[in-house]
């Protein structure tokens, strides 16, 4: 599963692993590597919902076969 959230400069990021919300940004947990940033925007076109630094990561689910 992958996992998307928003820091607080508004840009968004993908996680391979759930992320930690530190003082003032997001961390993935394992390490730094398997964080990308993503376009703004494209959070709401992957989830259908724009989310900010006050929302919680978002995990993004496989979809059935």
């Amino acid at each position: 599963m992958a996992w998307v959230a928003v820091e607080k400069d508004n840009s968004e990021w993908i996680f391979r692993d759930k992320p930690v919300r530190e003082t003032e940004i997001w961390m993935n947990k394992t390490c730094a590597v398997g964080m990308v940033q993503i376009p703004i925007g494209t959070i709401e076109k992957i989830i259908g919902k724009q989310i900010t630094w006050d929302d919680e990561a978002h995990e993004i689910e496989e979809e059935e076969k």
